[in-house]
């Protein structure tokens, strides 16, 4: 069993550097000039020229490999408090094996505001997304200072989950995104 799980950790992060290749070079035939990030909270930095003004992006890498759901045909890709605080958009792949099938271009703002609209309860309380935003950091300070084992009471995860069945994929949360990358430049 940990070999299966260890196996599949390492499969999905070589699929994670595939992607990363494959968004790289798309974002660069498109005018953005990029740097990896090795911190947390984002995978890539851009930044678009366009006259006197510059776009930065931090861009969130997520992939999810079909071929990999056997039975099950669900999928999900969650998105980090930490991820939610330091990266501006996320990208994230469907692929078949290999073979990419589509790709989903969103602001994380975008994302929170699609989950939101689903009525989905632990977001209700929060009117818009700075105000999440803001709950999110003082969360993440506060589990950053708190240590392990201390016994403190858990926060509540604030992170957003964004999955849904691949058969009506047309009907997802962030269905609407597909193939957006002009939108980074917004």
């Amino acid at each position: 069993m940990s070999s299966e799980i260890s196996s599949e950790t390492s499969r999905k992060k070589h699929l994670e550097k595939f992607q990363r290749g494959l968004v790289i070079y798309k974002l660069m035939k498109l005018g953005w000039e990029l740097s990896e990030h090795h911190g947390d909270g984002y995978d890539l930095v851009g930044v678009k020229s366009n006259g006197t003004t510059e776009k930065i992006v931090k861009l969130e890498l997520k992939a999810i490999d079909l071929s990999a759901l056997k039975d099950n045909d669900t999928f999900s890709q969650n998105i980090s408090e930490y991820e939610i605080i330091k990266s501006t958009h996320i990208i994230i792949s469907i692929f078949d094996d290999i073979n990419p099938q589509k790709h989903y271009v969103a602001s994380i703002e975008e994302v929170f505001n699609r989950v939101k609209d689903k009525k989905t309860k632990k977001f209700s309380e929060y009117a818009n997304f700075s105000d999440y935003k803001a709950k999110v950091n003082q969360q993440v300070i506060k589990s950053t200072n708190t240590t392990k084992g201390s016994g403190k009471a858990k926060n509540n995860r604030l992170k957003i989950d964004v999955g849904h069945k691949y058969s009506k994929i047309d009907k997802w949360v962030l269905s609407g995104f597909e193939n957006k990358w002009e939108d980074l430049s917004k």
